[in-house]
């Protein structure tokens, strides 16, 4: 508790693993009071073909801030498929933002759950899709108790044969009351060839 991470806590996963199969599970514990900033980057070099499963937890304890900044930019031969989830308590903040780049296909699901009086989750999503790149991407922002706030923007380009899929829900409990929650994505299509679904 009370504790802040002067420097960002940095994960690169890069190389040449080629025809495997990587899977990865990053549990992120924010202490109450505590500050983090966690980035994630995943590299592969154009050659190599992969297929990456990723968890994402994050629990964010009363008063904590963490910012979680992910960058996906695997080979185009490459599979990756994400799940991800925040708890939040009490007057905690969370900013939690996507960068996907790579990939053949792109396959996510992202949820923040905001169980704590005040507690605030901005979720930032930035996509580019070309040649026959698939991203298809999922998120839910879920609001369990009073004077909470959620704030989503994803935003995308396409262009070729690239074609993009964002889905998004705000669920709101009864006990929930007087919350603010945003969700906007917007998308430009770069030639007719390309489509973006939201």
């Amino acid at each position: 508790p009370n504790t802040l991470l002067e420097k960002p806590f940095d994960i690169v996963i890069e190389g040449a693993f080629d025809e495997h199969i990587v899977m990865m599970r990053n549990i992120m514990n924010i202490a109450a009071n505590a500050t983090a900033v966690v980035n994630l980057r995943w590299n592969n070099s154009e050659e190599t073909q992969t297929m990456v499963i990723n968890v994402d937890e994050m629990y964010a304890d009363a008063n904590s801030r963490l910012e979680y900044n992910q960058i996906q930019n695997l080979s185009k031969k490459s599979y990756f498929f994400g799940i991800g989830a925040g708890l939040q308590q009490t007057d905690s903040a969370v900013q939690w933002t996507q960068i996907n780049m790579g990939g053949k296909l792109h396959k996510s699901y992202s949820g923040g759950l905001l169980d704590g009086k005040g507690a605030e989750a901005r979720l930032n999503g930035c996509y580019f899709g070309e040649q026959r790149q698939h991203f298809d991407m999922r998120t839910m922002q879920m609001h369990h108790a009073p004077h909470t706030y959620s704030n989503l923007l994803f935003k995308g380009a396409v262009k070729e044969k690239a074609h993009t899929v964002y889905q998004g829900m705000i669920q709101v409990q009864d006990e929930a009351q007087h919350i603010d929650a945003y969700q906007t994505n917007n998308n430009l299509i770069l030639n007719d060839g390309a489509r973006a679904d939201s």
